[in-house]
């Protein structure tokens, strides 16, 4: 493996860094929508992000890569608890993605609509047209969140995979290529870097999930609770703001009822 490091390995937007200039210049990086493009004579790696709990954590990251001029897939959901997407604020944040350059996926949730009791193929096809809209363009590419916990009957799984070109765990991204994953905050087969000095071999598909790279590196439960009071500030600070408004409101009010007295 070619030295690529100058501090230590760890989960810090220092280290994604060193990691992303070295791919940027030695890979193929590519977001799975451009899986048709010729090969370059590079190692092909798909970089692929699946955002699970903060979408600021994942413009971090997004802005990170297109300083790098690097290209990735953000997988979003529609029904998560810990952003929302179809809000305002959450809409101008996947336009981000995209203005960054950036592909906006499909993170779906199969436990969500077996729980809420909606016919799986209806109800996925219904997001992916609704987050398409949302996001200003189809959206090409799919991902399922908890795949160990979301099992599939085949005839089912063939049309959730027909309904977009590319779905993140079928050939060749998963199947027939290699797979790394950060999930919970460990790289089970050892840090990205390991792996960046690889020869060409079948294409390596890299997940990471934005919200364990911080500026600082910490165990994962603080990184869950520093991303979680970051995104409460937020609406903290939106809430102070409705305050102000219907202050003002309600100020107006007193001096039209002092005016005509």
């Amino acid at each position: 493996m070619m030295a690529i490091l100058t501090g230590p390995c760890e989960f810090s937007r220092r280290h994604l860094g060193e990691l992303l200039s070295f791919a940027a210049e030695h890979c193929q990086l590519l977001p799975i929508r451009d899986a048709e493009l010729p090969e370059d004579g590079r190692p092909r790696t798909y970089l692929r992000h699946d955002i699970d709990h903060s979408m600021l954590d994942a413009l971090d990251v997004a802005a990170l890569e297109a300083e790098h001029g690097v290209r990735s897939t953000y997988f979003v959901q529609l029904h998560s608890t810990f952003y929302d997407v179809m809000s305002e604020q959450g809409h101008g944040q996947l336009r981000r993605l995209v203005e960054l350059g950036h592909e906006v996926g499909f993170h779906y949730d199969i436990t969500y609509y077996r729980r809420t009791g909606q016919s799986i193929e209806a109800a996925f096809r219904r997001d992916l047209a609704l987050l398409g809209d949302l996001v200003g363009q189809p959206v090409r590419s799919i991902s399922r969140h908890d795949p160990s916990a979301a099992h599939l009957e085949p005839e089912l799984l063939a049309k959730i995979r027909g309904a977009a070109p590319f779905d993140a765990y079928a050939s060749p991204f998963f199947e027939q290529g290699r797979y790394i994953s950060d999930s919970t905050g460990s790289f089970r087969s050892g840090c990205w870097c390991r792996h960046l000095g690889e020869g060409r071999k079948p294409p390596l598909q890299v997940l990471i999930h934005p919200i364990w790279w911080g500026e600082q590196a910490q165990q994962w439960q603080a990184r869950l609770r520093s991303s979680a009071e970051r995104e409460a500030r937020q609406r903290v600070a939106a809430v102070d703001d409705i305050i102000d408004y219907y202050q003002r409101f309600l100020d107006m009010g007193r001096d039209f009822a002092g005016k005509n007295a």
